[in-house]
């Protein structure tokens, strides 16, 4: 990079794997992107989520996945505890 010159960057983000599960069954909430019913397995871009899991007996539980790029996560909830 040089003062008074245009640099031009190409970034790629990449993408990984976030499987989750939840005992008996829940909806899970990532972002304003997905909300679905377990299980599922959902590619994400690289990064730290915030997971809202609703228990179908009402309770709301919340956990932090990081999902790297090329790798396979996964998530298991028990709703019944």
């Amino acid at each position: 990079i040089k003062p008074g010159r245009k640099t031009f960057l190409e970034i790629k983000s990449r993408k990984g794997r976030l499987s989750i599960n939840a005992t008996p069954w829940a909806r899970i909430k990532i972002g304003r992107r997905y909300s679905v019913e377990t299980p599922v397995q959902l590619p994400l871009y690289e990064g730290r989520y915030d997971v809202i899991v609703e228990c179908s007996n009402g309770w709301t539980k919340k956990q932090t996945a990081l999902v790297k790029a090329d790798e396979a996560r996964s998530i298991a909830i028990n709703c019944e505890n």
